[in-house]
C-alpha cells in the first residue's frame, strides 16, 4: 500500500497542473522512541520549521513515571498476607494519588489497596511520599520509603520511577509529535482538515514541498506519514469549499465567543494572550485569502464574519494588560 501511494505520488507530479493539492494523513505509535535533539536535528535537515515544538516538561515526566509504575493485582506472599490479615486469594494494588502541590514541590502517594478474592478492599495503606523538586537549578524526584524496611515489589516501584523519569526526561511522546504535525499543517501550511473528525488533512499545492519535507522528517523518526494528489475538477473543489467554509467559519464564531465573554465579564487578559490572539487571526485572515485563490473565488460567507472578528479583535486591545 505504501509503495502505491509513493508511485502514484511522483507519478502525479509530472501532471501536478491537474492537482489542487495533496491530502495527508499520519500515524504516530504511543511507544514512539525519540529525543527532542534527534527530533530537531531531523526537521532542521529536511528544512521544515521547528519552533512549533513543544517544550518537554519534566514535571510532567514526573506524573507519567509515578503513573507508569503503578502495579496492579499483585499477589503477595503469605507472610505478606497474613501481615495485613487478609485472606488467601487476596491481592495488593499500588497506586499513586494526587498528594497536592506548591511553589517547591509536587507530591504524589504511594498507596497499597488491600483487596480479597470477591473484588472487596479490605484495606487502604499508604506506602510513602514521593515528590518532584522543582526550586532551583536542578529538579530531582525524592521519597520518605525506608528501603531497608520495604516490600520487594515497593522497591521495584521506586526503581520503576527512577528509571522512567531519567530515560524520558528528554523524549518526545506521541502526543507531542502529533501536536507539532498538527501546527505543522495548520499554522505553516494552512491546511485544512477534510474529515470534521480531524485526521486527514488538504494541503494546497504551492506547500507541496514543505509538505514533502514534513514527511521524510516524520518517517525518519519511525512513524508514519502518507500524502495523495487531489485532482482538481469540479467535484474536489466543492468537497474543498464546503470543507474550508465549515472549519473557518467555526474557527472564527470560536474567536468572536470567547472575545464576547471576555468584553461581557470586563475581564483583563494578559498582553501574551492578547498578541496571540491577534497572531490566530492573522493566520485566519491569510487561510480565507489562500483559498479563495485555490479556489478561485471570493468566500464571502468567511469574509463576512473575518471583518466582524477583525473589529473585536482591535477593540480587545482595550482588555489587555500592558507589560510591566
Amino acid at each position: 500500500m505504501n509503495n502505491l501511494l509513493t508511485t502514484y505520488s511522483k507519478t502525479a507530479d509530472a501532471y501536478k497542473d491537474a492537482h489542487l493539492g495533496r491530502l495527508c494523513w499520519y500515524s504516530v505509535p504511543t511507544d514512539i522512541d525519540v529525543s527532542r535533539e534527534t527530533f530537531i536535528d531531523t526537521l532542521k535537515a529536511n528544512k521544515v520549521p521547528y519552533g512549533n515544538i513543544p517544550t518537554i516538561r519534566s514535571m510532567d515526566v514526573f506524573k507519567r513515571a509515578v503513573k507508569a509504575a503503578e502495579t496492579r493485582k499483585y499477589i503477595p506472599s503469605t507472610t505478606e498476607l497474613a501481615s495485613v490479615g487478609a485472606p488467601v486469594g487476596s491481592y495488593f494494588n499500588y497506586l499513586f494519588r494526587n498528594s497536592g502541590q506548591d511553589a517547591e514541590r509536587i507530591c504524589r502517594s504511594l498507596v497499597r489497596e488491600v483487596v480479597d478474592p470477591d473484588g472487596h478492599k479490605l484495606a487502604y495503606d499508604e506506602v510513602g511520599l514521593f515528590s518532584y523538586n522543582r526550586s532551583g537549578e536542578h529538579h530531582f524526584i525524592e521519597h520518605d520509603i525506608d528501603v531497608s524496611e520495604c516490600s520487594k515489589v515497593e522497591l521495584d516501584i521506586i526503581n520503576q520511577v527512577n528509571a522512567y523519569y531519567h530515560a524520558e526526561a528528554n523524549q518526545m511522546t506521541a502526543y507531542s509529535i502529533r501536536s507539532f504535525i498538527v501546527k505543522a499543517l495548520e499554522w505553516n501550511m494552512h491546511a485544512i482538515k477534510v474529515r470534521p473528525s480531524g485526521g486527514v488533512y488538504f494541503v494546497q499545492q504551492t506547500m507541496t514541498q514543505d509538505l514533502t519535507n514534513l514527511e521524510t522528517s516524520i518517517e525518519a523518526i519511525g512513524a508514519t506519514f502518507h500524502t495523495l494528489p487531489l485532482l482538481d475538477d469540479a467535484k474536489q473543489r466543492g468537497m474543498l469549499r464546503q470543507a474550508f467554509a465549515d472549519e473557518s467559519l467555526a474557527d472564527i464564531q470560536d474567536m468572536l465567543k470567547e472575545i464576547g465573554e471576555i468584553k461581557e465579564n470586563n475581564r483583563k487578559i494578559s498582553a501574551d494572550r492578547y498578541v496571540e490572539m491577534r497572531m490566530k487571526f492573522s493566520r485566519m485572515e491569510t487561510k480565507v485569502a489562500d483559498y479563495s485563490a485555490v479556489l478561485g473565488e471570493a468566500l464571502t460567507m468567511n469574509d463576512s464574519w473575518l471583518k466582524v472578528a477583525k473589529l473585536q479583535v482591535a477593540d480587545l486591545a482595550r482588555f489587555a494588560r500592558t507589560k510591566e
